[in-house]
């Protein structure tokens, strides 16, 4: 188990065929308020272990931006 505050980014990768992810959330879903950040963003120098031909991502993971381009909230 694992908690992840309110706004926090986060992602998973999965290096199986066959995954279950299941996710308690605090309200409901919310799709206007979601932001997405380009999993291999150069900045955030993440050492995924695979390679990026191989990466199946959702529609909305494909359109992710650079955390340095991502709106900011105060």
């Amino acid at each position: 188990m694992l908690w992840i505050p309110a706004g926090f980014g986060h992602a998973f990768l999965a290096l199986t065929e066959g995954v279950g992810l299941a996710y308690k959330v605090t309200e409901y879903y919310y799709p206007a308020g979601e932001r997405t950040i380009a999993w291999n963003d150069l900045d955030l120098a993440i050492d995924w272990p695979i390679d990026a031909e191989r990466v199946i991502l959702s529609e909305k993971d494909r359109h992710g931006v650079a955390l340095k381009d991502a709106e900011l909230y105060q």
